[in-house]
């Protein structure tokens, strides 16, 4: 109770669709030791080629088309109620259809040859309002500073997808939450943020592993680092020390903030930039600090991202 493929291929066929994607056909005449073997066994003759394996018979190659797991069994040279040895098997291979069409009518039979595919959006968040649309300071009646007053702000994103035979979890690690170190897409060094990745483990046919790597990155044209965080605290600089660069930047020269009687003042106070509390009596734009660099920056091209965009 066996079969085996007799005498080779017995014949082959193709079809191609208009997005390029490939199917093949081969049949096989096929002989069971036993003419009371049916297709059950017929579907286990040796010769015949194995699910997931490329189309390479005789001289044809073609290594993006695999060897579906589907057979199409018939009896062979045999009238209607008589029994026999004789069966053909049709096996199929076919490409992946692809997803949607890739470059206009070009077609990519190695996922690792595909181009990045990059989109862009916006992404909303909530900010702070010092001023109105006018640029005028937001103050209350007692011309104080309003904290707290939202509004919607809105900055650009770019999402590129790729390809790529490897995971890279511990490259891109290094690359998470940095900015870019020289002028990219158009902008500055530093305005340009690598937010965000994810990925998906994906097989070609049945057996070729590659990973489907989606990266988001957002755009700030104003930049990332921090330049409107006001000078603020509890403490001054101690009058009693002469006022000088050395003083100045020894933290023990500074003491706690008080009024008139010696008494703590329980709320932080705007500073000029140098140590010292702004003249209360007078109307101030608020004092910066310097700016501060949070982020880290890299040369974020190394991810194999487009150098340019449109």
């Amino acid at each position: 109770m066996s079969a085996f493929v007799w005498g080779g291929l017995r014949d082959w066929s193709s079809d191609r669709d208009i997005e390029g994607r490939r199917e093949y056909t081969a049949r096989w005449l096929v002989k069971t030791t036993d003419p009371m073997d049916g297709p059950a066994v017929v579907s286990q003759a040796s010769g015949l080629v194995l699910p997931g394996t490329a189309w390479s018979l005789g001289n044809d190659y073609d290594p993006w088309v695999f060897c579906e797991n589907t057979l199409a069994i018939r009896r062979h040279g045999v009238v209607e109620g008589e029994k026999g040895n004789w069966w053909t098997v049709d096996q199929k291979f076919s490409s992946p259809k692809p997803n949607s069409k890739k470059c206009q009518d070009s077609n990519f039979d190695d996922p690792l040859n595909e181009p990045p595919k990059v989109t862009g959006s916006f992404v909303r968040f909530e900010g702070e309002v010092k001023r109105d649309r006018n640029n005028q300071l937001v103050l209350s009646s007692s011309f104080e500073f309003i904290r707290g007053l939202m509004r919607d702000y809105n900055r650009a994103a770019v999402t590129v997808k790729m390809n790529s035979a490897v995971l890279g979890l511990d490259v891109y690690t290094g690359y998470i939450d940095t900015l870019n170190d020289s002028p990219m897409w158009g902008l500055e060094a530093r305005k340009i943020k690598f937010s965000e990745l994810s990925w998906e483990e994906l097989y070609y046919g049945t057996c070729y592993r590659y990973f489907a790597h989606t990266l988001t990155f957002e755009i700030r044209p104003d930049g990332f680092d921090r330049d409107d965080v006001q000078d603020v605290g509890y403490k001054q600089f101690d009058k009693d020390y002469t006022d000088n660069d050395t003083n100045r930047g020894d933290p023990l020269k500074y003491v706690v903030i008080t009024d008139e009687k010696g008494n703590p003042i329980p709320v932080v106070t705007p500073l000029d930039g140098n140590g010292s509390p702004l003249d209360a009596s007078l109307i101030h734009d608020p004092v910066y600090l310097p700016t501060i660099e949070i982020y880290g920056e890299s040369n974020l091209l190394l991810l194999g991202i487009p150098s340019s965009l449109g």
